[in-house]
């Protein structure tokens, strides 16, 4: 039986030109080539905090291979090691074949990247609802990162958030290196939102007219521990949640009231404007729209309504008249026939101020003169123009009878009139009244009424001659629908020469049963007719024979 081994020749006599193994058995000794161990560095993968090292024997003339990595022994050709550390790493690698082996090392000098450090930066921890802070990642060997906050993921390097849910936030930042190595920044209530005071307050009332007392009060003042008032900008000496104020510069339209407020570290604000509805004459004046006669023995006023006040103060012919809480009056103590009345307003509130003075107004009055002409006596209407509306005034003569005749005349802008066709009308009764109208339309103001009767007519004749040839010997009057009538002749020297009052006239020409000379005479008739008006007719009278 042939044994075979191998053993390290240690023989002086050694081959000559290369080194080698001496195989040997019971026959001969045979040199053998001895292997070179070669190591190859396939790879080197760097993960957090460690490595994985690819290494691959590529050594010649081995039947087998030994590795020495940090006292541990591996036998396979192709080894992926891992490695929890940092710098200078031995690796040995021995190769072996019948009976040789071959050492080599090769050393690597590793370095782990970087660890990263979370660091962040906020803009504001704690404030009133809603909070709003910048979140800042300025973390170091980092090249992402992750931030949450209130269940949000964010992932910039910068971010704006805001908060309205009170209570506090916890804020967890993870940063990464380029190897995958993380950070993590847990801030716990790092973000602190907190209730916004509320400084809404009530002021009763928050409108009317000044002078005045005004309170303020505070609707939720529990949780509120300042109060500052400020009044038109400037702060108060008051701090409690409820104060009383006295307003007094009626001037001002508007006074601002504003409650600065804070729980401990919150602080909020609110304004209120207190309307002054009140009255004042620089801004305010009253109107009175309508003057007019009503039922032709008031006299009916209108004025419009103003939303600060009910109270009017009514004044007639310069005077203080009357308080009124409507925007209608009648004024029944009057006699629009007979005298002219002229009305002005104030507006009064509730705090004692009024207005400037309102326009005067003043309804027409209608009244007439008997104007003697050809035809009989002719009414001569006279009125007062109305005042005031703006703009031109139109005016109306309006003649009714009883039997429903209307007619209107129109008068432009006079104040007298007559009626030339008094006499067309057969009626027992005419009436006249004026209407004015307001230049947009709006307004129709009525003088007072005058009826007439139908009118005596009368014809004096101015010459006579009582010579017995029976034309015209008699001077002769007669009057129609007239109660009374007289008439008186004198002579040229003023002495009464016949009078007569009855209805109708007749004189002979005779003075006391003797011929009146040829001449000259005066007449002076006086007719008293159902308009119960007593007309004079002045007039010469020629007789001749």
């Amino acid at each position: 039986m042939h044994l075979k081994h191998r053993a390290l020749i240690t023989s002086s006599k050694q081959p000559k030109e290369k080194q080698g193994c001496l195989v040997y058995d019971s026959l001969a000794i045979q040199a053998v080539e001895p292997p070179i161990a070669q190591i190859q560095l396939l790879d080197t993968t760097e993960f957090c905090h460690s490595w994985k090292l690819e290494l691959e024997s590529q050594s010649l003339r081995t039947d087998s291979v030994k590795w020495l990595i940090e006292n541990q022994w591996f036998n396979s050709l192709n080894l992926n090691y891992p490695l929890n550390r940092n710098g200078n790493i031995s690796i040995s690698l021995t190769a072996y074949n019948s009976g040789c082996s071959h050492d080599t090392t090769k050393t690597l000098t590793l370095s782990f990247s970087p660890d990263p450090i979370a660091k962040l930066d906020l803009s504001t921890t704690i404030d009133c609802s809603p909070l709003t802070t910048t979140l800042t990642t300025q973390s170091l060997n980092a090249i992402s990162n992750k931030l949450i906050i209130d269940n949000q993921l964010f992932t910039t390097l910068q971010t704006t958030l805001t908060l309205n849910k009170v209570g506090a936030y916890d804020v967890l930042l993870i940063s990464y290196n380029t190897v995958g190595c993380a950070d993590t920044l847990f801030l716990p209530t790092a973000l602190t939102v907190l209730d916004t005071p509320d400084a809404s307050f009530t002021i009763s009332p928050l409108s009317g007219c000044v002078p005045r007392e005004i309170t303020a009060s505070v609707i939720n003042p529990a949780d509120l521990k300042s109060f500052k008032w400020f009044y038109d900008n400037n702060l108060l000496s008051m701090t409690e949640p409820r104060i009383k104020l006295q307003l007094m510069d009626n001037d001002k339209l508007s006074f601002p009231i504003k409650l600065v407020t804070a729980n401990g570290f919150c602080s909020d604000s609110s304004e209120l404007q207190i309307l002054n509805t009140g009255l004042h004459p620089s801004r305010d004046t009253a109107k009175l729209y309508l003057a007019t006669v009503e039922n032709n023995e008031f006299i009916r006023l209108k004025w419009p309504a103003d939303i600060r006040t009910n109270l009017y103060e009514l004044w007639r012919n310069g005077l203080f008249y009357s308080i009124v809480t409507d925007t209608s009056y009648l004024d029944k103590a009057v006699n629009p026939s007979l005298q002219n009345y002229t009305y002005n307003l104030y507006l009064t509130d509730a705090c004692g101020n009024h207005s400037a003075i309102s326009n005067p107004a003043t309804p027409i009055r209608l009244s007439y003169d008997s104007l003697v002409t050809n035809e009989g006596f002719l009414p001569y209407f006279n009125w007062n123009l109305y005042q005031t509306w703006a703009g031109q005034t139109k005016y109306s003569l309006v003649r009714t009878n009883q039997s429903g005749y209307y007619q209107a005349f129109d008068l432009n802008n006079r104040s007298n009139s007559i009626d030339s066709g008094y006499y067309s009308d057969t009626a027992l009764i005419r009436c006249y009244h004026i209407e004015a109208q307001s230049a947009n339309g709006r307004f129709t103001s009525i003088s007072n009424t005058i009826c007439l009767p139908i009118p005596s007519q009368l014809f004096v004749p101015n010459a006579f001659s009582p010579n017995g040839d029976g034309l015209n010997d008699r001077f002769k009057i007669a009057a129609t629908s007239s109660d009374k009538l007289k008439v008186v002749i004198v002579n040229r020297w003023g002495a009464v020469i016949y009078e007569s009052k009855n209805s109708t006239v007749e004189w002979d020409g005779t003075i006391n049963g003797q011929d009146a000379p040829d001449g000259l005479y005066a007449v002076f008739v006086y007719l008293q007719g159902v308009d119960n008006q007593t007309h004079v007719i002045k007039q010469s009278l020629t007789l001749v024979r």
